[in-house]
């Protein structure tokens, strides 16, 4: 089994920690096919709630410039910052090249140290990542948190994309196992049908919640499917993912 998936026995779903116990992002699976993602929450959360990812920084994430060019088959790049990053704050994370010559690439990272804004940023990429076309200074990058580090309670004004359920109360600060696939229990908000698609919830009364799809449709993300017994308005119903 590979250090980013591991199986799961019943109830090690629900195990929280204060220390991390697989990289961010690893997959695990039970019995029955239920499909977690290894997660690290930010704020407090109940069982059964809908997560997005953070909010996205507001530099750091396009255009930043390559301090010096990185070869055919480098295991780092080069940049230079536009605020102060921590070390290993993107960490399990990705940089992709969003203009310039290696345009469309993009890395996950290793550990990395801390550097000042508008410092120079030794990124170092995971492991069997490399450069495939060379990167210059005329290059331009943008660098991404794992959509699994500091994940949040879905908020009424969507700011990232959905990234699964909890699957138990998780205090602050905690790692633990979001729920992608399978069958749980999801806080709902309105009338809902078997079979029929689930939104995340517009009410500001119950963050995290879903609600009935509507089928004239809109644009936002269906999250999972209705399933029996039918849960009442702010119960916990059944909700395959």
């Amino acid at each position: 089994m590979s250090r980013y998936e591991v199986d799961l026995s019943y109830g090690m779903e629900k195990l929280t920690s204060t220390v991390g116990k697989h990289p961010l992002g690893t997959k695990g699976k039970l019995p029955n096919g239920n499909t977690f993602r290894y997660s690290f929450i930010d704020g407090a959360v109940t069982g059964g709630k809908l997560l997005q990812t953070k909010v996205a920084p507001a530099d750091d994430d396009l255009n930043v410039v390559v301090a010096a060019a990185a070869a055919i088959g480098a295991r780092s790049i080069s940049v230079t910052t536009v605020s102060a990053i921590l070390a290993d704050e993107y960490l399990d994370g990705f940089l992709y090249v969003n203009d310039g010559p290696g345009e469309g690439q993009a890395f996950r990272l290793g550990s990395h140290l801390a550097a000042a804004a508008a410092a120079t940023l030794v990124l170092n990429l995971a492991s069997n990542e490399k450069v495939i076309t060379a990167l210059t200074v005329a290059s331009l990058v943008g660098l991404k948190w794992n959509k699994y580090k500091d994940v949040i309670v879905f908020p009424v004004t969507v700011t990232g994309v959905p990234v699964g359920f909890t699957p138990c109360d998780v205090a602050d600060n905690y790692y633990f196992w979001a729920q992608v696939a399978g069958d749980g229990a999801v806080l709902i908000d309105s009338t809902v049908l078997a079979g029929k698609g689930v939104i995340p919830s517009d009410n500001a009364a119950t963050p995290g919640a879903v609600e009935a799809q509507v089928d004239a449709g809109g644009d936002d993300p269906i999250v999972g499917w209705v399933n029996n017994p039918i849960s009442v308005d702010t119960d916990y119903g059944h909700i395959t993912v």
